[in-house]
């Protein structure tokens, strides 16, 4: 289950918008917003008047990337000790978080730690 963290005040909504985070409406989950050059915007990109009062946002906690690892899996740079600086790529298909080797892989080795491939690594092993 998620924690809901709500606001106290105003300021607090700015302070989190500012530092670049996400706000959602209590009643309306879908309703997302975000800064873009200093104005509040919604995914849908609506221009948001209303994010002053307190008692209708919460704030959006961004996931970590293995609490979500889509069914295909995910590239990822992997590991079984920091000395090794993440030398092998695996397609990592399932975070285990109470055994020691955390990540598994589609061929089922599992490992300490794993980091997903950027954007920019990616296109590099495919040009």
């Amino acid at each position: 289950m998620n924690d809901i963290i709500t606001f106290k005040t105003t300021q607090e909504i700015w302070e989190w918008l500012i530092a670049g985070e996400t706000i959602e409406g209590v009643h309306n989950k879908e309703d997302k917003v975000f800064l873009k050059n200093g104005v509040p915007y919604s995914e849908k990109g609506k221009i948001i008047s209303t994010v002053s009062d307190p008692c209708c946002w919460v704030k959006v906690l961004k996931k970590e990337w293995y609490e979500e690892i889509p069914e295909k899996g995910r590239l990822c740079w992997v590991c079984h000790n920091t000395i090794d600086l993440y030398t092998q790529i695996a397609v990592i298909v399932q975070y285990m978080p109470n055994r020691p080797r955390k990540f598994m892989s589609k061929t089922k080795e599992t490992w300490y730690y794993a980091v997903p491939l950027t954007n920019a690594e990616i296109k590099e092993f495919l040009y």
